[in-house]
């Protein structure tokens, strides 16, 4: 009897390894397949992946050019806006002056 379940064991086993060894071989294909179809992609588009990796150092350079400016501008932005509002504080005094000695012309005048 237990020769008859060893025997069984081993035939299970047996199917066991069968169907992952078919398992395997599937799978296998698929990567085969996959492959194949990402170095046909990349032998297709040889001459502008190479364009473009000689086009990235320049293209990083600009972005940093780039950038630099922005920083140029935005420090010019910032103090032209802090001038602007000092001028608007200036001419609101200056308003509030003309104002006081407009009212004081007038108290003496038109009295």
């Amino acid at each position: 009897m237990s020769d008859l379940l060893a025997g069984l064991g081993y035939i299970t086993l047996g199917i066991l390894a069968a169907a992952a060894l078919v398992y395997l071989i599937i799978t296998l294909n698929k990567v085969t397949k996959v492959l194949t179809k990402v170095d046909k992609i990349l032998g297709e588009n040889e001459v502008n992946i190479n364009k473009t990796t000689s086009y990235l150092p320049k293209a990083s350079q600009n972005i940093a050019e780039i950038t630099e400016n922005i920083k140029d501008v935005s420090e010019v932005i910032t103090t032209t806006t802090a001038e602007a509002i000092d001028i608007k504080e200036d001419v609101q005094s200056y308003l509030t002056t003309v104002k006081e000695i407009v009212l004081i012309i007038k108290n003496v005048f038109f009295k």
